[in-house]
């Protein structure tokens, strides 16, 4: 298995690619759903005029929708054009102040990252999760840059999603796990890609984090139910 400076690497270099096709990729009725519901949690956990940090940010699309909200908005991706046509959306609000980009390795964006904080919530969109073969690292950074009662949204791939379930690597993959710790799969594009259990994302978030209780309707149903592609996670420091 390649390092995580590799992985991450080969990710940024293959979102540089395809930043500037990336929107019309997503634009589909059941990814506006997605992030519509995704929106909604969020919102109703944010304080009047509250700070995110938007982790793993793409093209801003999320950025743009909470800095319209008055909100304030550290927008990290690894992936240098994909914050390029972040800088192109959120113009007026980088003028402002309310949406600041950072890009690059994650050690090199880190102090900058901590300086901005503390953060009421973070929020991880559309499979952020996916290109990060572990979460342990990630959700100590998220413990020193959550405010205490504050958040951390997830919206990540299902696993156990029958769509993948029914192919034969996925059951090579999961074979694998014994000497992986997670549910790996190879593609020509991004590299690899990681598929966590909320089992595992919820060992990786303690003992900073806890699954919230009042929003478990939120994650179970809709388009985050149990035999859909996506899932949602929200942890309560």
């Amino acid at each position: 298995m390649r390092s995580p400076g590799a992985i991450e690497a080969h990710t940024r270099a293959y979102y540089d690619r395809i930043a500037g096709d990336y929107d019309r990729q997503l634009d589909t009725p059941q990814s506006w759903e997605i992030r519509r519901h995704t929106w909604a949690v969020v919102e109703a956990m944010m304080p009047q005029r509250g700070q995110i940090l938007d982790f793993g940010a793409g093209t801003g699309l999320d950025a743009e929708h909470f800095a319209n909200l008055g909100h304030r908005v550290t927008a990290y991706d690894t992936s240098d054009g994909m914050i390029d046509v972040l800088r192109r959306r959120c113009a007026a609000h980088l003028a402002a102040d309310r949406v600041a980009p950072l890009t690059g390795s994650l050690p090199r964006a880190r102090p900058a990252l901590v300086a901005r904080g503390p953060y009421d919530i973070v929020l991880c969109n559309f499979a952020v999760f996916s290109l990060l073969p572990r979460l342990d690292a990630t959700f100590k950074l998220f413990g020193e840059v959550v405010r205490s009662g504050g958040a951390v949204v997830a919206c990540m791939q299902n696993p156990w999603w029958p769509g993948e379930v029914r192919r034969r690597h996925f059951w090579r993959a999961l074979v694998l796990t014994a000497f992986t710790g997670v549910i790996r799969y190879s593609y020509d594009g991004s590299g690899q890609s990681f598929r966590h259990t909320a089992g595992q994302v919820r060992r990786a978030a303690r003992p900073e984090f806890r699954p919230d209780p009042a929003f478990a309707a939120a994650t179970r149903g809709g388009c985050f139910g149990s035999l859909r592609p996506m899932k949602l996670i929200v942890l309560r420091r």
